[in-house]
């Protein structure tokens, strides 16, 4: 599976439409929820999400079970760019999110399904 998919460009390749799958680790919030779960049952991703490349059904498992986000995203390039450098770009903003995306989920669900009765 890629770590992105070019969906479409325009002409003269000034934007170029991606879609990332940004993997998400498998590891407990301060509620001993699984980040999964909680992005699961959240309501943050809702339904059933459809992979932007529907005919990837590995893809769509690890989309259902949160192992993968998937982000779509517009790229502004320079049109007199080379390929390998449009590449390098789209590999740099992948990276990019690798990071920043795990990180903003787990912000927003650090203590979702945490359940206490006060003494």
């Amino acid at each position: 599976m890629s770590n992105y998919h070019v969906l479409t460009t325009s002409e003269p390749d000034h934007e170029i439409k991606v879609v990332f799958h940004i993997p998400l680790a498998d590891t407990n919030n301060s509620a001993g929820v699984s980040y999964r779960t909680a992005l699961q049952q959240s309501g943050l991703n809702p339904g059933r999400p459809q992979s932007s490349v529907p005919w990837l059904t590995t893809e769509q498992a690890d989309l259902d079970s949160c192992a993968l986000v998937e982000r779509q995203e517009t790229i502004y390039v320079n049109a007199y760019l080379s390929n390998s450098e449009k590449r390098d770009i789209l590999d740099a903003r992948y990276t990019a999110l690798t990071s920043i995306v795990p990180t903003k989920i787990q912000a927003l669900l650090k203590w979702w399904g945490t359940d206490r009765d006060v003494p």
